[in-house]
């Protein structure tokens, strides 16, 4: 074998191994990249007392593990997991192709309004959120109730006052009672 051949053969073999290494070692599983809102105006109409106006800036869909609902929004996310623990969350605006998918809107009953948060499950597990709501004249959210999300179903939370905002932080997943609807007996 002539010096060149053999030159060559050593810088394949090189490269060759090299890849290997590559390929074998992990990548940290960092943050997904953030997908934002461009700045925006929050108008809409509660009822005849009630009309709602705030700016916001860039704001994200998802960041870290809290999701920002506004009224008028619907879009879903995707959770990355291994066994029980909720490793990250990610915006996806197809809902198709969702885990999770919200809706979020003013509801009209006769005269009176309603805030109405609609969640579509396709997990396989309960989901524990807490949830902040954003109040028109507050300048920080205030805590509110939310129901578990049960798996493969779909739930209603509804506030009876106007909200500008909702943060739902994703605390966890949990198998679901037995005897529900959809749940393994």
């Amino acid at each position: 074998m002539s010096s060149k051949n053999l030159a060559t053969a050593l810088l394949f073999c090189l490269l060759a191994s090299t890849r290997s290494v590559c390929a074998q070692t992990p990548t940290p599983a960092g943050t997904p990249s953030e997908t934002f809102r461009d700045p925006f105006t929050v108008k809409f109409q509660f009822d005849d007392k009630h009309k709602v106006e705030r700016r916001f800036d860039k704001t994200a869909y998802v960041s870290e593990k809290t999701v920002q609902v506004f009224p008028g929004e619907e879009f879903g996310i995707n959770v990355r997991r291994e066994g029980e623990e909720i490793i990250e969350i990610s915006y996806q605006p197809d809902l198709k192709k969702a885990d999770l998918e919200f809706k979020f809107e003013v509801r009209k009953l006769g005269k009176q309004s309603i805030m109405m948060l609609t969640i579509q499950s396709h997990l396989d597990k309960m989901l524990i959120m807490e949830a902040w709501m954003l109040l028109p004249e507050y300048k920080e959210p205030v805590k509110t109730s939310l129901a578990p999300v049960l798996p493969h179903l779909m739930g209603m939370e509804t506030w009876p006052q106007p909200i500008v905002k909702l943060e739902l932080r994703i605390q966890r997943l949990a198998a679901a009672p037995k005897g529900l609807a959809g749940t393994p007996q």
